[in-house]
């Protein structure tokens, strides 16, 4: 028996890859050898995690593809466009961790499609200056509070952190946190893809373009109750300072987390049981 498990490792040690975690050495774009340790970028087909460490990486080349299967923004590290004109850069997984930062200096907008696959929000910072960061082609995961910021002063109603409608949301559980300058601008979402809640404070705004449901909402430092409202009643109550529209008839709906909606519905469930014993 005991020969019988050590052939058992052997075979799978063998016969199945062990994905390792690769942390840049130096500065630069994240599809250079020079960039990363051991002198090798990712390849068509790699299972590894490569991550930012406290260094600045970039996306240059006029649309890059980067192959690594994740690629980890750590705490102190960057990933930033290093593109001079509006291209697609397509990426894989990426996973945004607190005190890391995704930014776009540039002045023409930056498109990062992630191939349908995961891009996971732990915490950190979604900065841009004078353009606007396009994400496509994505499932968001994960749980953390992210700052939507605008690096300088600029006011600008249209260039903005924008989900496209090929993002898919219901997976990120966290808050998005406008801060002052910042615009964030999302695609429609149902109330049964309701799955996240959205800070706005300072002079930060989200561009009213389409119906959303979110778990919650705070506007400087009210936090709005459940409920259902169109833009422009938000404005009547004195909201209209957070939205690109305040006039607009776009509806954006406060409804309970899962977690919170169970215990409404087993609450309501045991006052009616209660009830009936009292008949």
């Amino acid at each position: 028996m005991k020969t019988w498990k050590i052939m058992a490792v052997a075979v799978l040690a063998a016969g199945v890859a062990q994905a390792d975690t690769i942390v840049a050495q130096a500065t630069g774009s994240i599809t250079n050898n020079a960039t990363w340790t051991g002198g090798v970028a990712p390849v068509s087909g790699d299972s590894n995690t490569w991550r930012t460490g406290a260094r600045t990486l970039n996306a240059s080349g006029g649309g890059i593809t980067f192959y690594g299967q994740t690629l980890e923004i750590t705490t102190g590290g960057t990933f930033r466009n290093g593109e001079a004109s509006s291209v697609v850069d397509t990426v894989r997984n990426v996973t945004l961790n607190s005190g890391g930062t995704l930014d776009h200096p540039n002045n023409t907008q930056w498109n990062l499609s992630l191939g349908n696959n995961t891009f996971t929000l732990n915490g950190g910072t979604l900065r841009y200056t004078l353009a606007s960061i396009q994400i496509r082609n994505a499932s968001l995961a994960g749980s953390g509070t992210i700052a939507v910021a605008r690096a300088n002063t600029t006011v600008s109603s249209t260039d903005c952190f924008d989900l496209a409608s090929s993002v898919d949301t219901s997976g990120f559980t966290g808050i998005f946190d406008v801060k002052s300058y910042g615009r964030l601008n999302l695609a429609a979402i149902t109330t049964n893809n309701a799955s996240f809640g959205l800070i706005i404070s300072g002079t930060g705004k989200l561009i009213n373009d389409a119906n959303i449901a979110l778990t919650s909402l705070t506007l400087g430092t009210d936090v709005i109750a459940n409920g259902v409202y169109t833009v422009s009643a938000l404005n009547t109550a004195g909201y209209g300072a957070y939205f690109t529209n305040p006039t607009g008839t776009q509806t954006i709906t406060v409804i309970p987390e899962p977690a919170t909606l169970g215990l409404i519905v087993a609450s309501a469930s045991l006052l009616l049981a209660v009830r009936r014993l009292m008949v």
